[in-house]
């Protein structure tokens, strides 16, 4: 695999933190690794996103909320989803 969206991720990363984004850290469900996204600052809010993994490539759902990153993999039982 390509480390191209690795490095998108960290540059991504850095600039993110530099303008001072609200920011929360998660472990992806698919390889366990740590990430970073940007969270909304409003309370009650959510913010769901379809995600690919920097580190393996594989698509997970992500929902983030003003204090915490929920996350599941999109072949887990429950979403009935199937991957090709």
């Amino acid at each position: 695999m390509s480390n191209a969206k690795l490095i998108e991720y960290q540059e991504w990363m850095e600039k993110a933190e530099e303008a001072g984004c609200h920011l929360l850290e998660f472990k992806t469900p698919c390889c366990d690794k740590n990430l970073k996204t940007m969270a909304p600052s409003s309370e009650g809010s959510m913010w769901d996103s379809f995600t690919v993994c920097p580190h393996c490539s594989e698509p997970f759902l992500k929902e983030v909320y003003v204090d915490r990153v929920v996350v599941q993999r999109l072949d887990h039982p429950s979403t009935n989803l199937k991957t090709a």
